[in-house]
């Protein structure tokens, strides 16, 4: 089992210390539903890795393989040391190029696409990065072990989720020069356009002063967390994929072949030829209304339910095999996509979560039934049940509540409602 497997329970608690430590102190940091998008969108990432050998890792060894790696000798301790230092150097390249390019920024905005700042952010991680097989070839190449890479990356993971946290100011000047700290790396989450497209380092912040992407977090500027275009979902399936349908469309919409293809090599803010962002047909924004108390709490024992299932095939996965870690990975990835309506308070949520719970009653009876005991396969059938009945109960008996929600949404978005009523149109902050 890899240290960052290892490290999530220590996490979990870590980010319940900081929730506690932010409401004594009457600076709450967390949102629910930003949270639980949160969360779900680094199980979706950790679910990446269940095969055997992760795509990664198979292309790395591949490109290397003709330059006899692993030589050097893996008891010396400067074999560990340099090979965490060459990797944050590598780490800072990549974490720059992914900022730089259409292409790979659009695998990169979900790390960015949180309004808030808090350790659960640090989990906002895309499921599908491009290039970075590409900067695991020079250390391979230079002859370290498989296992001492691998120690390293641990290494800057773990660390850079610990500077996810708006409740630790700024450190001791030697360390803020030489080191990430919370402080500089709330400059890189930020928006401000003095801090857009700085402190690209993951654990040393020297590459950033040495390379010129440095910027201080100054006082009279607070940070204003999230993207300029905000993704405006809780689905984590959604924060995913939401540039790739925008860049796609983009693509098809621009009448030059050439920019069909330069367009993803160019910087994420510059316009694509021919083609207008609101031009592209995107789904309706989240409504910004209080839910339920039954939503919320219908939502958060999906989230439980989801999680807990998603740490035991992680910490199982030699002992499952793909065959019956793969169909439980599928149910969880329709939960997340479920639970992403409910948030967002999509009219259809409860179609969408019945449609979920009769897909995975098929999943179960097809690929889960044959190949785990009866009792597992009888409390999956269960919750897919009990889902469906709460999703249909959620819809029958708060619809005045929903209306409601409709027609306050309309009135926040159009100044207009359906009855006629005029009012001033609500402008997010």
């Amino acid at each position: 089992m890899s240290l960052t497997a290892l490290f999530i329970p220590i996490f979990v608690i870590a980010m319940l210390i900081e929730y506690a430590w932010g409401m004594r102190r009457g600076r709450n940091t967390y949102d629910f539903a930003d949270t639980v998008a949160s969360v779900q969108v680094g199980s979706l990432r950790r679910l990446r890795g269940l095969a055997p050998m992760g795509y990664v890792t198979i292309l790395s060894l591949w490109l290397a393989a003709p330059f006899d790696p692993q030589t050097l000798p893996r008891d010396e301790i400067w074999v560990w040391l340099s090979a965490i230092v060459l990797w944050d150097f590598f780490n800072y390249w990549s974490h720059r190029l992914s900022h730089g390019w259409k292409l790979l920024w659009a695998t990169h905005v979900s790390h960015h696409s949180s309004e808030h700042f808090n350790l659960a952010v640090a989990l906002r991680q895309n499921a599908m990065p491009l290039v970075n097989f590409l900067f695991f070839v020079p250390l391979f190449m230079l002859g370290y072990p498989l296992d001492v890479i691998a120690a390293a990356v641990a290494v800057n993971a773990i660390y850079q989720t610990m500077v996810h946290t708006e409740h630790v100011g700024k450190l001791w000047a030697p360390i803020e020069y030489v080191m990430v700290t919370p402080s500089n790396h709330r400059v890189h989450h930020a928006r401000n356009p003095n801090y857009i497209d700085k402190n690209f380092g993951t654990l040393f912040i020297i590459w950033d002063r040495l390379f010129g992407t440095y910027a201080e977090e100054r006082e009279e500027e607070a940070c204003e967390f999230g993207i300029t275009t905000p993704v405006e979902s809780y689905n984590p399936v959604w924060i995913n994929m939401h540039l790739w349908w925008q860049y796609a469309n983009e693509m098809l919409r621009t009448p030059r072949w050439r920019d069909k293809f330069t367009m993803w090599f160019q910087a994420p803010a510059q316009a694509t030829p021919g083609v207008s962002p609101i031009d592209i047909p995107m789904p309706a924004p989240r409504k910004k209304h209080p839910m339920s108390k039954a939503v919320y709490l219908y939502t958060g024992i999906q989230f439980v339910v989801s999680f807990i299932v998603a740490g035991i095939l992680i910490w199982n996965i030699k002992t499952l095999g793909l065959s019956v870690v793969a169909p439980f990975a599928l149910l969880i990835i329709g939960s997340s996509f479920v639970q992403g309506a409910w948030l967002d308070s999509r009219n259809r949520a409860w179609i969408a979560d019945i449609s979920f719970c009769a897909a995975g009653l098929l999943i179960v009876f097809a690929l889960i039934a044959p190949r785990v005991p009866a009792a597992v396969t009888a409390a999956t059938l269960g919750y897919l049940l009990t889902c469906s009945v709460v999703a249909y109960a959620l819809h029958r008996y708060l619809p005045i509540r929903h209306a409601h929600w409709d027609e306050l949404h309309e009135l926040e978005t159009t100044g207009i409602s359906s009855r006629g009523t005029s009012a001033k149109p609500y402008h997010p902050v």
